[in-house]
């Protein structure tokens, strides 16, 4: 009985000293989340029963109370200022230039979260809170850091820029053979790293072209002229136009149309087309008496015998000649032996002709003026 009625009046004096904590307790709550406090009607309810109360402060525990949402957190106030690590996401190893890419942090739980972005070479790679631009070609290492110290940090490659067209001007108008064209090649995009050419030629036969892009088209045909940067190329097909022959002239290698040989001797000609461009696949020669000269495809000729004779080239239809004469003595050197005097043999070299005559001097001398050369060697004795 003295226990309850100790109790009785422990709770009577004791209600009256709670009351208004209670009453304060109801209309002001503290979220243990957020940490914030709310006036009002709380979403939380509180609960106390008196006889748990006292049972606990009688056996010691002044730990007591709770809440329907659960036990009270710790808060905030256990975080620590600044994250302990921190990692980057969304920028890849290799970029290209003009590329740009938003990154993210991963950190560990901190109050202060935020971090600092920065690049250590702003000419290759721009970082801009956390947008990552690449700006020129080379290597640059992004570096996001907290106040506390934490940092993580991404090399970036930025890559050249590769062309990905090449493009080859086209000609205004088919070229002629024998003409030259310079052409020009365009290389996208414009801020390709390297727009250097190189230029071939699918048949050197029909078309030559230098590595300036000077084309020499030399007959008639189709041919692909090709421009290659790097591993992208481009090509224009070009079909170059024959140029009628409209005559041509054969002469010797001194501009004469006719001329002599001696039996054995040679004659170079040379054909000269009108125009000079004139597409001609061939030309061929011909003589009129292969017995008197002839005449090899190169145009030179060959005399066999004394005679008259017509060598002709031809091309496209149309054709030249010229008029050749062979003898068997002109430029020959003729030997005379002749007896002179009591008997004695000499020998005369007149035109490579060689006569034998006898009697006296005045023989050889007779012989000398009937020859067709009046030149005369001092003679010599024969042994």
């Amino acid at each position: 009985m003295r226990q309850i009625r100790f109790k009785t009046a422990f709770l009577i004096g004791l209600l009256i000293l709670l009351c208004p904590t209670l009453a304060f307790a109801k209309y002001n709550t503290t979220d243990a989340n957020t940490g914030s406090t709310s006036t009002g009607n709380s979403s939380s309810s509180y609960s106390f029963d008196i006889d748990s109360w006292l049972d606990s402060i009688t056996s010691g525990n002044s730990s007591y109370g709770s809440s329907s949402s659960g036990s009270s957190s710790s808060g905030s106030s256990s975080k620590p200022s600044y994250p302990e690590t921190v990692t980057i996401n969304g920028i890849p190893s290799e970029m290209q230039i003009g590329d740009s890419v938003k990154a993210s942090v991963e950190t560990s739980e901190a109050k202060n979260t935020n971090v600092t972005w920065s690049s250590d070479n702003e000419a290759v790679v721009k970082a801009d809170k956390n947008k990552i631009t690449a700006v020129s070609a080379g290597t640059a290492t992004v570096t996001a850091a907290s106040k506390g110290g934490a940092s993580s940090s991404v090399t970036v490659t930025v890559l050249p820029v590769q062309s990905t067209s090449v493009t080859i001007q086209a000609l205004s108008s088919e070229p002629e053979a024998g003409s030259q064209y310079q052409l020009s090649a365009s290389v996208k995009p414009d801020n390709t790293a390297d727009k250097s050419i190189t230029w071939t030629s699918s048949d050197p036969m029909i078309a030559q072209v230098d590595q300036t892009g000077l084309v020499s088209f030399k007959k008639a045909g189709t041919v692909t002229i090709i421009a290659r940067n790097g591993a992208t190329t481009g090509s224009l097909d070009i079909t170059v136009k024959k140029v009628e022959l409209q005559n041509l002239t054969v002469t010797t290698e001194d501009g004469k149309q006719e001329f002599t040989l001696n039996k054995g001797d040679t004659e170079q000609l040379t054909v000269k087309l009108n125009p000079e461009n004139a597409t001609v696949d061939s030309i061929s020669w011909s003589s009129s008496d292969e017995k008197i000269a002839t005449v090899d495809q190169n145009g030179l000729v060959t005399a066999v015998s004394s005679g008259k004779v017509t060598i002709t080239a031809a091309a496209e239809g149309k054709s030249a000649c010229v008029i050749g004469h062979v003898t068997n003595h002109l430029g020959a050197i003729i030997g005379i032996t002749a007896v002179i005097g009591g008997g004695g043999l000499a020998c005369f070299l007149i035109n490579r002709k060689k006569h034998t005559v006898g009697g006296t001097p005045e023989a050889v001398t007779a012989e000398k003026q009937n020859t067709e050369d009046s030149d005369i060697f001092t003679p010599e004795p024969l042994n």
